[in-house]
């Protein structure tokens, strides 16, 4: 059976780094709403303003090699625009220009196709929508918020649209071994529930 497991939380709350653990110690796939923006942003290469000489322009690739990819430039303090544009590509261009779905239907036919090739775990990290998070559950999925940590001010609607939404928390103001057991217990949890599916799957057949 398969196992979607998205997660959403504020800026910097450690989405990427669960990601990161429930693919190198459970097989997870990393799969991201933003895959595609990030494969536009690039084909587009785009002059950006940052990089190590204050008031410095330069090309995303370069900014790109400089940092050592996209999660180096989320962190960095010199490329504070790129994330604006992923912002903006994602929403007014995309989901306003072309419609909500559009990269919804894109991860679930990701998703699709990597089933079909026998995969069957996967991890969603940037869950920001409730059209996002509604799919990921009609796919049979679950949906987390991890706390504790992350930066809430952004007032972009890509950062408030889950606001007020109620969802099982992950606390990550802890150690993180800690948050590598809690993570343990989810994956443990995800598995028993999908084994009983099947379970009741085979009974009703």
């Amino acid at each position: 059976m398969t196992i979607i497991i998205g997660l959403a939380g504020a800026k910097r709350s450690g989405k990427t780094s669960a990601a990161n653990y429930l693919a190198a110690r459970h097989g997870f796939r990393i799969m991201c709403f933003a895959d595609p923006l990030r494969d536009i942003l690039g084909g587009l290469d785009p002059i950006i303003p940052g990089g190590a000489t204050q008031g410095g322009y330069q090309r995303l690739s370069e900014a790109l090699r400089e940092a050592g990819g996209w999660e180096g430039i989320k962190g960095s303090p010199f490329y504070w625009e790129v994330r604006g544009l992923l912002q903006r590509l994602g929403t007014e261009a995309g989901r306003m220009v072309l419609g909500q779905d559009i990269w919804v239907d894109a991860l679930e036919s990701r998703i699709a196709g990597a089933v079909e090739m026998g995969e069957d775990r996967f991890v969603i990290p940037d869950v920001r929508f409730p059209n996002e998070m509604d799919r990921l559950l009609d796919m049979g999925g679950s949906v987390y918020r991890l706390v504790g940590r992350g930066v809430g001010n952004d007032p972009h609607p890509s950062e408030r649209a889950l606001d007020g939404i109620a969802l099982t928390e992950i606390e990550n103001d802890m150690e993180v071994i800690d948050l590598h057991r809690h993570l343990d217990s989810i994956v443990e949890m995800e598995r028993d529930y999908e084994d009983m599916r099947a379970d009741l799957a085979g009974v009703t057949a």
